[in-house]
């Protein structure tokens, strides 16, 4: 069996190869009969999904649902399996079987190996080999290839009925239960086809599973329970009732969310048309009387007068060469590198101002200066500003 990958859909599948090739037509046309029955029963919650078969190379691959694990891995690694789960795992078990019967067929092959657990912790009947109709079981005559282990007495006179599935299904659920190593032959294999089971196998068992187990294994297919009994069964309707129950609940509380979600979307929406609308924006006067944009008093103060970046070849300041009467203007840009000082307590000063005695503004003196002398009004072309600024502090010439 192959865990694959879909490129139809991307869905994870499992595919399972056959054991060997055709060996002739005839077992070609057995193998395509065996996959046309499973192809015409529907699908059901506790039998897994068949979804396609073809055939390569002389051999036979079915694509099913893929399954969490099987029965014989989790009881590898659950010896102590509770008895709760126990009755869970029957009722599964016999819902699926009840979906063969319905349709007129026969498992024949029911064993833990063929038994899976979904992801959602259901049990489901696999793999439909050895599956046959029941009006064709009368005139079989080859010798069944099931496990005997689980096999019912009868199959070995030929007596293919749907009693022996119960049977198998009996034995394995006392294997779950007891925690048991079946034997394939002997005289134990015998004694449990007895009817009767032995009293130190069952000591940890109730008494309403030993009495279930011992019905469905009884010698006498004629007299062995059938899976519509057992449904009937007080302990089994127990067991449906809770997860009917179980289901409603889940339901209640899933109706219950999304109304409570309905309820908050209609709330949120009633409220943002009743509520004013937001603006999303102000005008620059609200904000600053003088027209200009808020700035932070911490912005203006993290521009210290220490601040590395005062200092770049591109200053704003005043100069000896270019100062008249005073004013202030825009002074020369010097690509000039900045040399790196030995001692870092030093200010770093870029080179238009190491010969100069007067020290360069800092950038929050600027702004002082830049404020003082903005007009009262909306901001305009940033450039144009300067120039005018330029131009009425200079002289005229």
């Amino acid at each position: 069996v192959y865990k694959v990958r879909s490129r139809e859909d991307g869905r994870w599948y499992a595919v399972k190869e056959a054991h060997r090739q055709f060996r002739s037509m005839k077992d070609r046309q057995d193998k395509l009969q065996e996959v046309a029955k499973q192809e015409c029963l529907p699908p059901h919650p506790n039998c897994v999904r068949f979804i396609k078969a073809w055939e390569e190379n002389c051999r036979l691959y079915i694509q099913m649902e893929l399954c969490h694990s099987n029965m014989t891995a989790y009881a590898e690694e659950h010896h102590d399996i509770p008895e709760r789960t126990v009755w869970n795992y029957l009722v599964d078990l016999l819902q699926g079987l009840k979906h063969l019967h319905d349709h007129n067929l026969i498992h024949l092959d029911i064993k833990p190996d063929n038994i899976f657990i979904s992801n959602e912790g259901l049990c489901k009947l696999g793999d439909f080999g050895l599956v046959v109709r029941l009006d064709a079981a009368e005139n079989r005559d080859d010798p069944v290839e099931g496990d005997a282990r689980y096999m019912a007495p009868e199959l070995m006179d030929g007596d293919f009925t749907k009693a022996a599935d119960v049977f198998s299904l009996g034995i394995t659920i006392l294997e779950l239960a007891c925690d048991l190593e079946l034997p394939g032959q002997g005289q134990h294999w015998h004694s449990l086809r007895t009817g009767t089971l032995p009293g130190d196998i069952v000591t940890d068992i109730s008494p309403d599973l030993c009495d279930l187990v011992q019905q469905m294994m009884h010698p006498d297919p004629i007299q062995r329970i059938t899976v519509d009994q057992l449904l009937a069964h007080p302990r089994i309707r127990k067991v449906l009732w809770w997860r009917r129950l179980y289901a409603a609940r889940k339901r209640a509380v899933t109706w219950v969310f999304e109304l409570f979600l309905l309820l908050w979307l209609w709330i949120c929406r009633m409220a943002k048309k009743l509520l004013p609308r937001r603006s999303s924006w102000l005008p620059l006067c609200w904000l600053n009387p003088k027209g200009l944009p808020h700035r932070d008093k911490s912005f203006e103060d993290s521009f210290s007068d220490d601040d590395p970046f005062e200092d770049s070849s591109h200053s704003l300041g005043t100069s000896s060469n270019d100062s008249r009467d005073g004013a202030t203007v825009f002074p020369h840009i010097s690509s000039t590198p900045k040399p790196l000082r030995a001692n870092s307590s030093q200010r770093f000063c870029s080179t238009p101002w190491l010969d100069s005695p007067q020290r360069p503004p800092s950038r929050s003196r600027l702004s002082n200066q830049l404020k003082d002398t903005w007009f009262d009004m909306e901001p305009k072309n940033l450039f144009q500003s300067f120039e005018e600024l330029a131009t009425d502090s200079s002289p005229d010439l």
